[in-house]
């Protein structure tokens, strides 16, 4: 038994001397690298090998855990790299027979390396170490043969797509070089990594604390899946790892990731709506009589045949196509704050990405007993699973289209061929433009958090949504007017306490301010501009969208060099009639410009990208602009603020 950390040096060579068996726990995160990392290594291999062929070359260190003698070992921290050196003997072994040993043990009928989480990637390596041998060295061939295979396609619901392109990423470096079969030689005697034995009997609660100090390579949430999995019995530790690496992924559609991921463990839900509004309202109703242990509802869902939208040719009509990518509002970390913010009921849980392991010490494993650290943690992991469901259906993600970047939530919506497909709808565009307004103009956390409370308890509608945001926006707004703190407001609302706000408002002065004017009030007016239907001589209104603009334009420009009439003085330029909230880039086009000339600039850019501003769109409307149609613009643009509140 191992008493204390011991250290030892390892080439795969002398890994096979000593016989020994290793795994990826199921708390650790799946493979994830890229071409980039993958080449580096492989460029870093092969110069050693040129400079000197018999010198050993350090591939890095890993940290390993046995529970007892004679057991495999659990791979704590490398498995990245580890991973990355596995596949590189299935390539390797094309050329240097030694390499079958180090990938499988003969006596034993089984691949030195099993990787707990996904029992796809161990039949998927097993099928194709079958197959490769030194009379074909086409990978690619061998990767589309074994997915045809029919244990594979029966037992599997898809081969893991970043282990087939690190294998192709290998296969092309070594097909161009010339002495390939010394190289892989040199690799299996020479490649040598420092392997960390922890003590039996380690806390690896405590081990992923220290690791998270330290600032070691696993992110917070890595290490967090780690200690919320320890507490669970090792039979449930299966299920539970899966449906947290669904809901890791916030930049993409949970049943995207699902599906792809474990179809015997997690069922892709979103099959079809009704079934996804079951699953919905079977976490939202505790005392439900439909509510099942979350194992056997997965295996419901599994068993009613979910279809991988993912995998499904898009139609010609569907608003997705390969050129589309998806950036989350919302980083993994901090959704897992807003989660236990939600389920603790407590307003004051900062929601601080930096923060997240001392939070969760402080206001979850805190609070755990032997008694009910069990239920607790599934608890937590059950309502994770439920808001990012909530979470996709109801909260915008930023879609990355031709340059461009829009604010969209898609609906899963019933192709003709059954299948179900994400698609922006015009029914979702008020929803949309509200939460995009609140999302550049209001602390995220304050509006995120409300709306998450409301769509988690009560049974809503788009338009119920819509207008609760709005109510939230009036009264953080009234506050602001008061130069009030928001949190109190918002901490009430949360609590859902009476809230008492001013119910008028006679100086707008403060808008008057030029470039310190507040940048929420150009967001408010634009949010109104385009709600009100009595505008509607801008015709390219129906595209605007809501952008991280910070920048204050002055349409009668502050030096007045260029302008036509300079004869303004320093408070007809600072009024707010002559802003507008525009991006840095665009006020760097426009410079000193006088005001034709600026208008023909935003003509140019709105050809491109729509409206930049609402505001600004009406004042070059104007032929010219005056003094007097300033001040105009002013008390109109000031009186729809003070309606809206």
């Amino acid at each position: 038994m191992v008493t204390e950390i011991k250290t030892f040096e390892y080439t795969p060579k002398e890994l096979i001397d000593k016989n020994h068996f290793f795994a990826i726990p199921i708390y650790q995160r799946l493979y994830a690298w890229g071409e980039e990392q993958i080449i580096k290594l492989l460029e870093d291999l092969y110069s050693s090998f040129q400079a000197n062929p018999n010198k050993d070359y350090f591939i890095g260190n890993w940290v390993i855990y046995q529970k007892s003698e004679n057991e495999r070992y659990d791979i704590i921290d490398g498995q990245q790299r580890m991973t990355t050196l596995w596949l590189m003997g299935f390539v390797l072994k094309q050329y240097h027979s030694n390499w079958n040993s180090f990938l499988f043990d003969s006596n034993n009928q089984k691949l030195r390396l099993d990787f707990i989480a996904r029992e796809g990637d161990s039949k998927f390596l097993m099928s194709l170490f079958a197959l490769i041998d030194k009379t074909e060295t086409n990978i690619n061939k061998l990767i589309d043969e074994v997915k045809t295979q029919k244990n594979i396609a029966e037992n599997v619901d898809s081969v893991n797509s970043v282990m087939v392109s690190a294998l192709k990423f290998i296969n092309e470096f070594v097909i161009n070089i010339d002495d390939k079969e010394k190289f892989a030689n040199f690799v299996f005697e020479h490649t040598k990594f420092v392997g960390i034995l922890l003590p039996n009997g380690t806390d690896l609660n405590k081990y992923f604390e220290v690791m998270n100090n330290r600032g070691v390579q696993l992110e917070k949430h890595e290490i967090l899946k780690a200690r919320m999995l320890l507490e669970l019995p090792e039979a449930k530790r299966q299920t539970y790892a899966n449906i947290w690496d669904a809901c890791a992924n916030t930049s993409v559609y949970i049943e995207s990731f699902v599906s792809s991921s474990n179809k015997n463990q997690i069922a892709d839900f979103a099959k079809n709506t009704s079934i996804n509004d079951d699953f919905i309202r079977i976490f939202q109703n505790e005392n439900t009589e439909q509510k099942k242990n979350l194992s056997e509802l997965l295996k419901e869902l599994d068993e009613a045949g979910a279809r991988n939208t993912s995998e499904i040719p898009q139609s010609k009509d569907s608003n997705t196509d390969d050129s589309e990518r998806y950036i989350s509002i919302v980083k993994f970390s901090g959704f897992l704050l807003y989660v236990l913010r939600l389920i603790k009921n407590n307003s004051s849980i900062k929601i601080e990405d930096k923060d997240l392991i001392s939070i969760f010490n402080e206001e979850f494993f805190k609070g755990l007993s032997e008694d009910n650290k069990e239920t607790k943690t599934i608890e937590f992991l059950n309502e994770l699973l439920c808001y990012r469901i909530l979470f996709d259906k109801y909260v915008i993600k930023s879609i990355l289209k031709d340059g461009d970047s829009l604010w969209q939530i898609r609906e899963l919506k019933a192709e003709s061929d059954g299948s179900y497909i994400r698609h922006s709808t015009s029914d979702n565009k008020n929803l949309e433009m509200v939460e995009s307004f609140l999302q550049v103009s209001t602390q995220q956390d304050i509006w995120l958090s409300l709306l998450l409370k409301k769509i988690k308890t009560e049974e809503v509608t788009s338009e119920d949504l819509i207008e609760y945001l709005e109510y939230i926006d009036c009264l953080l707004a009234k506050e602001r007017l008061e130069k009030n703190s928001q949190r109190t407001v918002f901490e009430q609302l949360f609590k859902n306490e009476q809230i008492e706000t001013i119910e008028t408002y006679s100086d707008w002065a403060f808008l008057d301010n030029g470039t310190s004017t507040p940048r929420y009030w150009f967001f408010k007016l634009d949010y109104l501009l385009w709600k009100d239907k009595n505008i509607n001589k801008l015709d390219k209104k129906s595209t605007f969208q809501f952008r991280q603009n910070r920048s204050v334009e002055h349409v009668h420009a502050q030096s007045q060099n260029n302008e036509i009439n300079n004869e303004w003085n320093e408070k007809e330029i600072d009024s707010f009639g002559n802003l507008a909230l525009i991006s840095v880039n665009s006020n760097s086009q426009n410079n000193d410009n006088n005001f034709d000339v600026k208008k023909a600039y935003f003509k140019q850019r709105t050809e491109k990208y729509g409206y930049e501003s609402l505001k600004l769109a009406l004042i070059f409307e104007n032929d010219n602009w005056t003094k007097e149609k300033c001040e105009e613009h002013r008390k109109s643009m000031i009186e729809k603020l003070k309606e809206s509140l």
